[in-house]
């Protein structure tokens, strides 16, 4: 019988330990999923709105400026063919696919159309 009592209190202390040890793993669970709900909700957040493209008064280039600042080579390698438009004549060109193209300053969020002497603007057409 004493040793009956005896292999009785070892289980008793053993599962007292098992069930501290479940109240610790329960707690550790509930921190490390509290922990992963604040994650969850950082990612969430809504990402931040572009900022907008001020868009600059047309800057006026000529032929060789197009070629010598590489900007006519950076928009046929991305497939336009490029042409001059009279500024009245633009909503028509662009019922044929063409739109006016821009030259890009990322830092500053800037864009400015380019135009010749004359006040035609450069328009470009993908194809």
């Amino acid at each position: 019988m004493i040793e009956w009592l005896g292999t009785a209190y070892t289980f008793g202390k053993q599962a007292l330990g098992w069930y501290k040890d479940g109240k610790e793993a329960v707690r550790a669970a509930k921190e490390l999923y509290e922990a992963g709900k604040g994650i969850k909700e950082h990612l969430q957040h809504e990402p931040a709105a572009e900022p907008e493209v001020a868009e600059l008064s047309p800057k006026v280039v000529d032929l060789e400026w197009l070629v010598v600042s590489g900007f006519r080579d950076r928009v046929q390698a991305e497939g336009y063919k490029l042409r001059w438009s009279r500024s009245n004549a633009v909503p028509t060109r662009e019922l044929d696919g063409y739109e006016v193209l821009y030259e890009v300053d990322q830092k500053a969020h800037t864009r400015r159309s380019l135009t010749r002497y004359d006040g035609s603007i450069l328009i470009g057409k993908k194809g």
